[in-house]
């Protein structure tokens, strides 16, 4: 859907841009940060639409992320995907806990985006608990 904007958050800049790239390519506007810290900055500076947010990063990780976005009410009803390359279990129990709506492996596969257009265009509410 044009006019919506993704902050993509990861501190692989190969990341940013392959995933910029696409995003770009889907029709949405693309915010980019390369840390936690400059993701809220950017985030409360302004609102995304959607973030998509890497679990490891160092400093300050994707789980810390969410839990300020949520505890801000700028940012609170920010929808959340969640990246990882640790391997689901733990990072989806923490990205869950954190209040992300769904958690991807990375390298990850087209059902990413095709999330990420859903949670946009609201044809879905996702949320991938699962024990």
């Amino acid at each position: 859907m044009p006019g919506k904007c993704v902050l993509v958050v990861d501190d692989e800049p190969n990341v940013l841009k392959i995933v910029g790239r696409r995003l770009t390519a889907m029709g949405y506007e693309v915010i980019t940060a390369g840390s936690g810290e400059e993701a809220l900055k950017k985030a409360f500076a302004r609102r995304p639409d959607l973030v998509l947010l890497d679990l490891l990063m160092p400093g300050m990780d994707g789980a810390e992320v969410c839990g300020r976005l949520k505890e801000n009410a700028r940012t609170a009803s920010v929808p959340v995907i969640m990246l990882t390359a640790a391997g689901m279990g733990d990072a989806e129990t923490r990205g869950i806990r954190a209040g992300v709506l769904a958690v991807f492996n990375k390298p990850f596969l087209t059902d990413a985006f095709e999330t990420i257009k859903d949670v946009l265009e609201g044809k879905k509410n996702y949320w991938t608990e699962q024990e």
